[in-house]
Formats: C-alpha cells, sequence, structure tokens
C-alpha cells in the first residue's frame, strides 16, 4: 500500500506504470511521459520491489546490531545466502531470515578469506 511509503496512491501507480523524459526542443526544456508496456512495468515494478527490501533489510540488520549491543561487548549478528538453491515466486519471513543469515556468512567468508591472503602476501 502506497500510504506506507507516505506517497498518493496514484502517483506511485503513475510511477511504476510510465516514466518522464525529460528534453530540449528549439531551445525550450520539455518533459515528455511516456506509458510502459507490461513487460516495461513489471521490470520497474520488481526493481522497486528489490529496492524497497534491500533498504528494509539494511534497516533490519542495523536495528538488530543496535539492539544487541551491551556495555561490556558489542554483538553482531549476521547473514548467509547461498543463492540458486531455493526459487520462489514469493518469500515469506522464514526465507528472509534464512537470506539474511547467508548473507552475513557470505561475508564473513570473504572476509576471512581476504585476511588470509592478505598475510600469506606478505
Amino acid at each position: 500500500p502506497a500510504y506506507l511509503f507516505q506517497v498518493d496512491q496514484s502517483q506511485l501507480a503513475t510511477k511504476l506504470i510510465s516514466r518522464t523524459m525529460d528534453g530540449r526542443w528549439g531551445g525550450k526544456s520539455e518533459s515528455i511521459h511516456v506509458t510502459l508496456n507490461v513487460e516495461q512495468a513489471a521490470y520497474t515494478r520488481d526493481a522497486w520491489a528489490k529496492g524497497v527490501y534491500t533498504r528494509l533489510f539494511d534497516f533490519i540488520v542495523k536495528a538488530v546490531n543496535e539492539a544487541m549491543v551491551t556495555r561490556d561487548t558489542e554483538l553482531k549478528m549476521g547473514i548467509l545466502d547461498i543463492y540458486g538453491f531455493e526459487i520462489f515466486g514469493r518469500n515469506g519471513f522464514e526465507q528472509f531470515c534464512i537470506n539474511y543469515v547467508n548473507e552475513k556468512l557470505q561475508q564473513i567468508f570473504i572476509e576471512l578469506t581476504l585476511k588470509a591472503e592478505q598475510i600469506h602476501i606478505r
């Protein structure tokens, strides 16, 4: 729902099914609104959803990590994503958690591998 993003529903719908092209014609600035075809609109919708998912994911990770900070130690939560094994048309919270853990484990693996390579090179 558009209200969750604090935007008007009709404006959101318009942005998802059209694009604006700005140009100059004879020294005059002009904006042209182009309606997207079904394939383009689906691509725009999916790209927008992925962007929202990414921002929400980052927000949740940051909030959890901030909530886990204590005076004595700083705990961190990570994510590992072993992509490619599961393809769902729709993911739920459980898959979100699995993806989150997979991402962090991948990050740790890469960091450890890079550190080992740096030590080896020195």
